[in-house]
C-alpha cells in the first residue's frame, strides 16, 4: 500500500504521464512492471487520475488546479496528437485580436484530422496538408468560405471608405498630392 501511495504522489506532480513514466517511477519505487496496469486500473477508478487517451493520462489534482489555465489546455492539446501546434484562430481568440469567439482549441498537425473527446475537453487536431484526392473536408470548407466571405466584405469597406472630413496630418501626404484631375 505504501508503494501505491508514494507512486501516486510522484504522478501528481506531473502535468501529464504516460505508461512509460509510469514504469520508470514503478522501478525507482520497487513496484514490478506487471502491476503497473493494475495500479493504472485502481487510479482509475478511484478518479485520482483522468485518462486523455489510450496510455496517456492526467493526475486529477493537477487538472483540476490547472482546470481554468487556458494555457495548460494549449499544453494538452498539443500532447495529445503530436507533432501539432495551436492554430491561428485560436491564438488569435486568446491575445483578444480574433473578430469572432472561438469555444475550442484547434490543434493543426501534418498527421490525419482526429477529434478527440476526453473529460477535459474536446480538441480537433486538423491536417495542415489537404487531401490526396484533392477533396476538402466539409469542416475546413466551411473555414474556407467564411474567411472568403470576411474577406470579401472587408475588402468592399476598405473600397468605399470615403474618408475622414478633415484636413490630412502635417508631414503626411497621400498618393494623391500634387496630381492635377
Amino acid at each position: 500500500m505504501k508503494s501505491t501511495e508514494n507512486l501516486i504522489e510522484q504522478l501528481k506532480a506531473l502535468p501529464y504521464f504516460d505508461k512509460t513514466s509510469i514504469r520508470q517511477l514503478g522501478k525507482q519505487l520497487g513496484i514490478a512492471d506487471t502491476t503497473i496496469d493494475t495500479y493504472i486500473s485502481r487510479f482509475l477508478r478511484r478518479k485520482e487520475i483522468v485518462q486523455l487517451k489510450n496510455g496517456l493520462y492526467v493526475p486529477a489534482d493537477f487538472l483540476n488546479k490547472n482546470r481554468g489555465d487556458l494555457s495548460y489546455s494549449f499544453y494538452l492539446a498539443n500532447i495529445l496528437r503530436k507533432p501539432s501546434y495551436v492554430n491561428s484562430w485560436t491564438a488569435l481568440q486568446y491575445y483578444n485580436l480574433a473578430t469572432e469567439s472561438i469555444y475550442t482549441i484547434i490543434s493543426i498537425t501534418p498527421k490525419v484530422t482526429r477529434t478527440y473527446k476526453t473529460k477535459t475537453g474536446t480538441f480537433p487536431a486538423l491536417c495542415a496538408t489537404p487531401p490526396k484526392e484533392g477533396k476538402i473536408p466539409a469542416s475546413l470548407s466551411a473555414e474556407l468560405n467564411a474567411r472568403r466571405k470576411e474577406y470579401e466584405y472587408y475588402r468592399d469597406k476598405l473600397l468605399t471608405f470615403k474618408g475622414f472630413n478633415s484636413p490630412p496630418v502635417e508631414g503626411c501626404q497621400s498618393k494623391t498630392d500634387g496630381v492635377v484631375s
